[in-house]
């Protein structure tokens, strides 16, 4: 009977424990959203825009970073898209982020600036309100196109002349 009581107890202890509290963090706003943004489009215009080959089209206006549902719950942050030939996907890039988490609220931070290609996220968005602009919107990636020197030449035998 006593070993009852005493998981009843715990039971009760582990629920109220599991419950959320004013100091959840999804009940905490991330202090430094709009800030993390900016410095995550400017590391993914450096980092990736500007190394980009010519088959792989985006640009500052239309390849944005965005959070990936709540922000503070976000563990990284997807930037695009990006338009590559030959797809009619977008193409993503994600860096991880660092969550320090106080009273006050949450802090990100970019864990790096190593960008990895992968799937966007769900429910993308941003603190200014941007969406992601459809891939219709991207320019077309144009072939890449072969130096004079690569290209074969075909020229036919001149014709005989009599002697």
């Amino acid at each position: 009977m006593k070993y009852r009581w005493v998981a009843g107890i715990s039971a009760i202890t582990l629920l109220a424990a599991c419950s959320g509290t004013a100091d959840d963090p999804i009940d905490l706003d991330v202090e430094n959203a709009a800030a993390l943004i900016e410095e995550a489009d400017t590391a993914f215009a450096e980092g990736v825009l500007a190394g980009l080959d010519p088959v792989t089209t985006g640009d500052e206006a239309t390849s944005r970073c965005y959070f990936s549902g709540p922000a503070q719950l976000s563990s990284a942050i997807s930037c695009g898209p990006l338009r590559t030939l030959g797809t009619d996907e977008p193409t993503w890039y994600t860096a991880p982020l660092i969550r320090k988490q106080s009273r006050e609220g949450i802090r990100l931070s970019l864990a790096a600036t190593e960008w990895t290609v992968a799937p966007a996220g769900e429910d993308l968005h941003r603190p200014d309100g941007l969406e992601p602009a459809p891939i219709a919107a991207l320019p077309e990636p144009q072939a890449p196109t072969l130096p004079e020197s690569n290209v074969a030449r075909w020229f036919p035998e001149a014709p005989s002349m009599p002697t």
